[in-house]
């Protein structure tokens, strides 16, 4: 059955030599997503009763195991498991910055502003060297990713770069508003130390 949920993803064990002088051939992963490798790979599975994520990742990780011992699976879970952690993350960090402000009394230079903005328009012009440069696409400075991307929405090549531009310009006003409005009722702030 196994066999057969793999196949259905596009995921074959192949019968492969790995080197040179192995006897024998082994079990391999093959992952037909070989243009866009990545290090990582995520598989998607629905599973038709409730509760049963469980069980389906054990079948999983001793099918693979089975397959190719060597292979490392660094993390096998369940999307909600994987989803409370990322929210557990986030409320952590954003805690962690809020405490910053509000609880130290840190607050943003008045020209950090500028001085984000020119990072990373500096950061944008270093990575479109190197995608000139080695053909590469980071940044999608390129072209737009294969699968589609909210960056559809944002019109054709270049175009999309200039509004992605200007909604990074947006947010970084945004976030920097409430610090611009408190720094004229509340002196000494704006420094990027405590008062």
């Amino acid at each position: 059955m196994l066999d057969f949920f793999w196949r259905s993803l596009g995921i074959d064990f192949l019968k492969i030599r790995d080197d040179l002088f192995d006897r024998e051939a082994g079990p391999a992963v093959y992952e037909p997503w070989g243009r866009n490798y990545r290090g990582n790979m995520f598989l998607h599975v629905r599973v038709a009763q409730a509760g049963a994520e469980a069980e389906l990742l054990g079948a999983i990780r001793r099918e693979m195991r089975a397959f190719d011992p060597k292979l490392p699976v660094l993390q096998a879970t369940t999307m909600s498991a994987f989803h409370d952690r990322s929210i557990e993350l986030w409320a952590v960090q954003s805690g962690g910055r809020l405490f910053l402000v509000f609880g130290l009394g840190y607050w943003p230079r008045r020209d950090a502003f500028f001085r984000v903005l020119a990072i990373t328009i500096a950061y944008s012009l270093v990575i479109g060297a190197i995608d000139a440069a080695t053909g590469a696409n980071y940044l999608y400075l390129r072209s737009k990713p294969a699968g589609g991307s909210l960056l559809d929405l944002l019109g054709p090549w270049p175009w999309y770069i200039a509004s992605a531009a200007a909604i990074a310009i947006a947010l970084l006003f945004i976030l920097d508003a409430p610090f611009r409005l408190l720094r004229g009722w509340i002196p000494n702030r704006g420094r990027g130390a405590r008062s």
